[in-house]
């Protein structure tokens, strides 16, 4: 049984955040990769003159385009995928609490600096107290959506996920098939165990 199937098996939930986390990261690898390829990419356009790509240039731009061509494929296949276990409401509330997460953050910076600006005369107390209001229904509603539990736990989901594909594929030429699931399931229990480390620690 695969780590997909095995995450399937545990239900709409369960299965929908694997099917998350494994685009995301495939997502993340091809960003990666158009970032580095695209100094090359960009290498005729910023020349004064008409650049000629050497043959391993072209080798390197050839292969890099089938390989993103090949993980695009992929990411639709993650889609098709979501869509057909109705991963909507799953993806949307993790979705709406990173949002919230992040509004949070920049709205605490901002009024840190803004703090400084009232202290020294620059800036209206106001606009001080309206961001704080702000803040503080960001805040609500990062509880009330439950955010903290949802983000946290999605972040050890995806950790221990990652980490036990990386080592069951170093070890699949070295195990016998016999253990090969067994390590697959040895991964997956790490992922509980990291889940139920956290909310140990809440209480």
């Amino acid at each position: 049984m695969s780590l997909e199937e095995i995450f399937k098996s545990k239900g709409q939930a369960s299965y929908c955040m694997y099917l998350r986390i494994k685009k995301s990261a495939l997502q993340n690898e091809i960003s990666e990769i158009e970032k580095n390829i695209a100094p090359l990419r960009n290498k005729q356009g910023a020349s004064n003159y008409t650049y000629t790509y050497t043959d391993a240039d072209k080798k390197l731009l050839n292969s890099t385009n089938l390989k993103l061509a090949e993980m695009y494929k992929e990411i639709d296949v993650y889609n098709a995928k979501l869509n057909e276990n109705n991963c909507g409401k799953y993806t949307d509330n993790i979705s709406t609490c990173k949002y919230i997460d992040e509004r949070i953050k920049s709205k605490s910076d901002l009024i840190s600096e803004l703090s400084k600006g009232v202290l020294a005369g620059r800036n209206n107390p106001k606009d001080l107290q309206q961001l704080n209001k702000e803040l503080l229904n960001q805040q609500n509603d990062f509880t009330k959506y439950n955010c903290r539990d949802l983000i946290e736990y999605e972040r050890l989901a995806e950790s221990g996920l990652l980490l036990t594909e990386k080592s069951a594929e170093q070890e699949k030429n070295v195990l016998p098939s016999g253990y090969k699931e067994q390590y697959i399931y040895i991964g997956l229990g790490a992922v509980v165990v990291l889940t139920s480390l956290y909310i140990i620690s809440k209480k």
